[in-house]
């Protein structure tokens, strides 16, 4: 009878991509927000409407950036399931992260 093992490896963002993510896409999201802000204003949104557009703004935003630190571990992960494959084994790779704690800045 022969068992599988699994192993759940956490990978972090670096200090490095971190820094790049924060510097690069911070200023995009403030323009973007400001641009939704000034959107609402010209329509004379009613409150309602702009809870539910602000809601949508903050869920892509969050959603983003946990895409894109995910995004950045590839690489590691690729890397991983290479050398499994070599070992004679076979390497399967679930990148995602329900709770968001893993992906955490």
């Amino acid at each position: 009878m022969h068992f599988n093992r699994f192993a759940v490896i956490v990978l972090s963002v670096s200090a490095i991509n971190t820094c790049i993510l924060l510097r690069g896409l911070s200023f995009q999201w403030v323009s973007a927000r400001e641009k939704f802000q000034q959107a609402a204003n010209l329509i004379d949104a009613e409150q309602r409407m702009k809870k539910s557009m602000w809601g949508q703004f903050w869920s892509a935003h969050q959603r983003f950036f946990k895409y894109l630190c995910i995004a950045s571990k590839v690489r590691r992960v690729v890397q991983l399931a290479r050398e499994e494959v070599q070992n004679g084994k076979v390497g399967l790779c679930n990148m995602t992260s329900p709770r968001g704690e893993h992906i955490a800045m």
